[in-house]
């Protein structure tokens, strides 16, 4: 038999377990969301047929409520899915519902998210509202649709709501195909370094700025002790296991180099792109993190890092001619000074490239003072040392 103080000392023990528990349903209740939510959405990975059911209630947020002429011409009861390519194609759909009537919207862009969809910065690509539809689909996949097929590049994000009667249950099917459109030469070249048990995953696709088609190119990840690691191929797979900041450099012969930080979450599969810009005759490039000592042509110790990649750029691609320009930030017309230090700093790069192996001929050094500054009025030093710098254009 339990005596008074043992039920004291059991109630004791007890009472934190049952807020424990309690406080974990309710932080279950508000963070999932139904399929009736932009946040509860079906990831679409691959084509084929998606057999769905509307759930006959309204979702636990609005996610119009930022968009009047969505909010008053849809209605609630919905189902959202989500695609998000890892090389160009062009998609193709046809969604049919058994009962009542179905309404569409969608949402495209490399920034769409649920959150931008809910709050109004995003606006919608394409709706149907009328309520004498069971069928939808693009062009290819039903005659006379006014609806095109839809092209998408590499991490181009598609959404598409589903909306029917407010209490209907009615079954979806939802037929997707994508088609791309890659030679045998622009396939890609994926690096899986994944493993299931650790982790969500993390892809790195680099793509073409222009033709958004895969780059075989010699990538580097920096920032994070589990990614840091170089990789060759178009896309890399990893695992990520938490929140954190990485770098990704990624050099390929025809195209500039570039780096490119990327936030990852660690909360869900993410994608991101770098996108190479080709080279071609009157582009430029930055080159960043070329610094010198204050008031000279001196290079910093620190920025021989930077010129050594622009030296194996210029080795890897041999065949370009390119003219090295200095800019310097002054208040005020350019003068004299300002004119002979970009010229200096010019010359100063050039002479570091000489002296690494890339033939004088191939080279010109020219000044520009004050005369191109990336910001006319520079309010703070981020915007004045982006004005103090060099670049290359290629002749």
């Amino acid at each position: 038999m339990i005596n008074q103080f043992d039920l004291k000392k059991f109630m004791r023990y007890l009472l934190p377990i049952i807020i424990i528990l309690l406080q974990h349903n309710l932080i279950a209740q508000k963070n999932t969301f139904s399929i009736a939510d932009c946040d509860g959405f079906k990831v679409i990975e691959k084509a084929g047929t998606y057999n769905l059911k509307f759930t006959g209630e309204t979702g636990k947020k609005d996610d119009f409520i930022k968009n009047s002429s969505l909010k008053d011409s849809l209605d609630k009861n919905m189902i959202w899915v989500s695609f998000t390519p890892t090389q160009k194609g062009v998609a193709s759909f046809l969604a049919e519902v058994d009962r009542e009537y179905l309404q569409m919207v969608i949402f495209m862009g490399y920034d769409a998210s649920c959150y931008s969809i809910c709050n109004g910065t995003y606006k919608d690509d394409f709706r149907l509202t009328q309520k004498n539809l069971t069928i939808i689909g693009t062009n290819s996949q039903i005659e006379n649709s006014n609806l095109s097929d839809i092209e998408l590049k590499t991490g181009q994000k598609l959404f598409i709501g589903f909306c029917t009667s407010a209490k209907s249950t009615g079954n979806l099917s939802f037929k997707f195909n994508y088609k791309t459109e890659l030679s045998d030469s622009e396939l890609i070249e994926l690096i899986d370094n994944t493993s299931k048990e650790n982790g969500f995953q993390v892809r790195f696709s680099i793509r073409d700025l222009e033709t958004d088609v895969p780059v075989p190119s010699t990538t580097t990840i920096e920032g994070d002790e589990e990614l840091n690691s170089i990789y060759l191929g178009t896309d890399i797979l990893v695992n990520s296991s938490g929140s954190t900041t990485v770098t990704v450099s990624s050099e390929a012969k025809g195209y500039f180099f570039k780096d490119t930080t990327f936030e990852i979450t660690g909360k869900t599969d993410e994608l991101f792109v770098l996108n190479l810009d080709p080279i071609g005759v009157g582009k430029t490039m930055k080159i960043e993190e070329i610094e010198f000592e204050a008031g000279t042509a001196e290079v910093r110790q620190d920025s021989k890092d930077e010129l050594d990649r622009l030296t194996h750029f210029l080795l890897l691609n041999g065949e370009i001619e390119i003219e090295i320009q200095g800019h310097v930030y002054a208040v005020g017309e350019n003068n004299l000074s300002t004119q002979r230090m970009s010229e200096e700093r010019a010359k100063a790069v050039m002479k570091y490239l000489i002296t690494n192996g890339v033939n004088k001929s191939r080279l010109t050094a020219v000044g520009y003072g004050n005369t191109k500054p990336i910001y006319a009025e520079a309010e703070n030093e981020k915007q004045q040392q982006a004005n103090r710098r060099v670049e290359i254009k290629v002749k």
